[in-house]
């Protein structure tokens, strides 16, 4: 022990330091290491193998920046879940696959990704995951050694796992615990298995020891409003990807109702017609919701998704993260192309009575749920009444208020905005949330309202919001009293009113034994109404319009009101 060296304490880390010098220094020398998000990290590292897609070699994000934002989510601790609504081609598989990166080589962890079958698990693993891995040094020096350390079912890293289960196997899906959950197709999954419940709650309940250090991160093709992915993302704070008006810098998310497609001309053949659109590039562009400006030209989408940016519904659930985003804001899909497949669509469904392509557009291009009903109103007394040169949530020059109108049913909450100026009648949009939460979005949204000739651009905001209280009327009374007078409970009355057709009173909010305004409304006198205005020629006086893209789910439920 004489003999030995005196034994000295281990060399302290640089950034512990003091600048230029070799002892500890003062605590307040000392310099933590800034973390590198996710996105650029991943810019910085992966490398995307020849054959995976439309590009090789360094993944950068100037091409698709709206996957930058999901990225830094999963690495944002405050974040426990995130999730993707994406249509085709924006880049949602390439998304998955850097988080299982990151999570296997910088916080590494045990890892499970979910698949709906076999045959696309194994497609995955073969295609994209070994390739990827192989391509990018990063992630191949995280793997394991040994010459299985991919496989099928799992691949090895040093410190991590990644595991691969399928939807239907309850065996895969409660065999381990896992810190970073992944669901892809989550639409595909069965409902339950026979044992355990839904597929993506046993992969939160393998999550649970891992606390609030978790992550969930799930996608899919939307099917239906009551599918997995969609419920899900409504329980999010529902973000959209907005993009700047090169004329007038007003920001708004892409939106199918603002394409600017020439119209068929006169004796056109349709064929021809598709083809024209597939082919002419200046026969398709995007018409800005505010000034009108039609966006014409390959460069434009580059441009505007480059000063585009996420913005929340609903900021209040932050630990949630949602992601809404149709494939025309893809960079790899062209808006011609787009265009020519929605024609295609509305005609396989005018001369075949056929919706097959019109669904699948639906789905995987808007990334929107189908509903078997939905489409644009061809005939009718509402077609006669759509304006087609009014974008969906814009508001007429002419208006001058907007009250909102919301009926309260056990499923949801189903609504509607109005703009009035006179005994003019303009419906500017309409929707339907789940949660009183995304009704608070509603009234607090801007309308942008439509520019003409030398204008300026402005906004308005809903002035009233009259909800129907006859179900659930405690619960809507509070809510109502907590909007600071924007909204207003009102039912129907049991009886015609001589007096009016509406008139005020109170209702009474019993757990606090506080009194509400109420609005009671003569059901039958306005049913007289909305039938007389229907009935008025469009455009005159007194008669109502309807946004360019009204479907005809809507107008059916519009026309079931009338008095017949």
């Amino acid at each position: 022990l004489r003999a030995a060296p005196a034994l000295r304490p281990p060399r302290r880390p640089a950034f512990l330091r003091g600048p230029g010098c070799c002892c500890p220094g003062r605590v307040s020398d000392w310099v933590l290491p800034r973390p590198v998000p996710v996105a650029r990290w991943i810019e910085d590292t992966r490398r995307l193998p020849a054959g995976s897609g439309a590009v090789s070699g360094g993944l950068s994000f100037s091409r698709a920046p709206f996957m930058r934002e999901p990225l830094d989510a999963f690495g944002d601790a405050e974040v426990e879940e995130v999730v993707l609504v994406w249509g085709s081609q924006c880049g949602k598989t390439e998304t998955l696959l850097s988080m299982m990166m990151y999570g296997s080589v910088m916080e590494p962890g045990p890892m499970m990704l979910v698949m709906s079958d076999k045959k696309l698990r194994n497609a995955l693993v073969q295609a994209r995951i070994r390739p990827g891995i192989q391509a990018s040094d990063a992630w191949k020096g995280a793997l394991a050694r040994g010459g299985r350390a991919i496989t099928n079912e799992k691949v090895m890293f040093r410190g991590a796992v990644l595991y691969f289960a399928l939807a239907e196997s309850e065996s895969d899906l409660s065999s381990r615990p896992v810190l970073y959950g992944f669901a892809d197709e989550v639409d595909k999954y069965p409902t339950h298995t026979e044992k355990e419940g839904s597929p993506l709650d046993q992969l939160r309940a393998r999550q649970r020891t891992f606390g609030r250090r978790a992550k969930l991160v799930y996608s899919s093709t939307p099917t239906t409003d009551s599918g997995l992915v969609w419920q899900g993302w409504l329980g999010t704070d529902m973000r959209r990807w907005l993009v700047p008006c090169q004329e007038c810098g007003h920001a708004e998310p892409w939106l199918w109702g603002n394409m600017a497609v020439d119209a068929r001309r006169e004796g056109e053949r349709r064929d021809a017609y598709v083809e024209r659109l597939r082919n002419d590039e200046g026969s398709v562009g995007y018409r800005c919701g505010a000034c009108g400006h039609v966006h014409r030209g390959a460069g434009v989408k580059f441009a505007m998704n480059g000063q585009g940016r996420w913005e929340a519904t609903h900021g209040t659930r932050r630990r949630k993260r949602g992601y809404h985003l149709p494939s025309m804001a893809s960079s790899y899909t062209d808006w011609n192309m787009l265009a020519a497949l929605w024609e295609e669509a509305l005609w396989e469904r005018d001369e075949r009575a056929r919706t097959d392509k019109l669904k699948h557009f639906t789905l995987h291009q808007l990334a929107v749920p189908w509903d078997p009903a939905s489409g644009r109103v061809e005939d009718g007394e509402v077609a006669k009444r759509i304006d087609r040169d009014m974008p969906r949530g814009v508001v007429p020059e002419w208006a001058r208020v907007l009250v909102a109108g919301v009926d309260r049913q056990a499923s949801g909450l189903p609504w509607v905005v109005l703009a009035l100026a006179g005994t003019r009648v303009h419906v500017v949009d309409y929707g339907w949330e789940v949660a009183w939460e995304g009704l608070e979005g509603v009234l607090e949204r801007p309308w942008p309202v439509r520019v003409v000739g030398d204008g300026s651009p402005r906004q308005m905001r809903v002035s009233r919001m009259f909800v129907d209280s006859g179900f659930e009327s405690q619960e809507t009374y509070v809510w109502c009293a907590q909007q600071r007078g924007l909204a207003v409970a009102c039912k129907g009355s049991s009886h015609r009113m001589p007096q009016g057709r509406l008139r005020g009173s109170k209702a009474l909010i019993t757990a606090h034994n506080v009194e509400v305004p109420l609005v009671l409304v003569d059901g039958a006198a306005y049913k007289d109404t909305l039938d007389l205005v229907m009935k008025r020629p469009p455009g005159t006086a007194g008669a109502m319009s309807f946004h360019g893209h009204t479907e005809e789910v809507f107008a059916r439920q519009l026309m079931a009101e009338e008095r017949r």
